[in-house]
């Protein structure tokens, strides 16, 4: 029984440790393909939602964000997503990359001082 566990054990821990290496894989390029365009990005998260990839890029204004959604880079985005996730496949429905990737300017933070 101790032998089965640690079996088992050793599976899950290289599971998770190869779900966070391909998350990490896919941030960077993300990360590395806005670098080479030139725009400038606040963070790029890349997580599971139902078990579907999920990425969330953080512009440093609103404005910034706007435009990006409103350029062909965006659409450059969602093609890269997709060959990034070309294989994922979940209950008969293919990848969609347009509920995949959110785009958002970096939210305001609010003073502690009472001075809002």
């Amino acid at each position: 029984m101790l032998y089965f566990t640690l079996a088992v054990s050793a599976v899950l821990a290289a599971r998770i440790a190869w779900v966070w290496r391909e998350q990490m894989r896919q941030r960077l390029q993300i990360a590395d393909w806005f670098a080479m365009s030139g725009i400038r990005i606040l963070s790029c998260t890349v997580s599971r939602s139902y078990g579907w990839p999920a990425y969330h890029v953080v512009f440093p204004s609103h404005t910034d964000s706007e435009r990006f959604l409103d350029s062909p880079r965006f659409d450059e985005l969602l093609a890269l997503v997709a060959r990034l996730n070309a294989r994922a496949v979940g209950s008969g429905r293919t990848f969609d990359p347009r509920a995949a990737v959110r785009i958002s300017p970096r939210e305001t933070e609010r003073a502690t001082t009472g001075a809002a």
